[in-house]
């Protein structure tokens, strides 16, 4: 969902892109701009083929469906792929979880402390919470210029109302446009700023 309004975005703003994608028959996409590599995140050889060459990274990579709660980490170990695969130095974004790290703190103490473990997929919304805080560790001690969006929950509008940021999550709203997530993704790495950072948000007025 935010990884083709990211690609929208930056094809609309004339940047080449390489996508590395599973199914490419999936993409509903035609562009001169658009290069496509077939292949998984999990495939360092596929990772390398698509960074070579490029100017900034983004990842919109996620664990879909909702899983039986099992370990799972895919987004750890394609993270260790792309730090093998890029350059010293370059500029990286991501989508991470409210809820890894401080975070956790966005959510008040009855929910994470009482609710939390009664709702219904709580099993996978840990494993799902584990595997980005692995993903977020292997990051932190690359060489990547990184910022790690923490997002809520992710609304699949066609609104973009701009972005409040918060260092653990509080102080901001619990929802995010898709477009405003894809929007602060691009401006993170194009903006090749340097920065090492982990930032939660949420779109105003959501």
């Amino acid at each position: 969902m935010t990884g083709a309004r990211v690609l929208q975005q930056l094809l609309s703003e004339g940047y080449r892109v390489r996508a590395l994608v599973r199914f490419p028959e999936k993409l509903d996409v035609q562009s001169e701009l658009l290069e496509l590599v077939q292949g998984d995140a999990l495939e360092l050889a596929a990772v390398q083929t698509t960074v070579e060459g490029c100017d900034a990274v983004i990842s919109c990579l996620g664990i879909g469906g909702m899983g039986d709660g099992s370990k799972n980490t895919f987004l750890s170990e394609s993270a260790k792929n792309i730090v093998a695969a890029c350059p010293q130095g370059t500029s990286f974004s991501c989508i991470s979880n409210t809820g890894v790290g401080n975070s956790i703190k966005a959510y008040p103490w009855h929910f994470r402390n009482v609710e939390l473990r009664f709702f219904k997929n709580w099993k996978w919304f840990r494993a799902v919470l584990a595997d980005k805080q692995r993903m977020e560790r292997v990051l932190r001690k690359s060489h990547l210029k990184y910022t790690i969006v923490r997002s809520p929950q992710i609304l699949k509008t066609d609104e973009q109302t701009g972005v409040e940021l918060s260092a653990d999550g509080r102080g901001i709203g619990n929802k995010v446009h898709v477009n405003d997530l894809a929007a602060f993704l691009v401006e993170s790495a194009l903006s090749h700023a340097g920065q090492r950072r982990i930032v939660s948000i949420a779109s105003k007025n959501a």
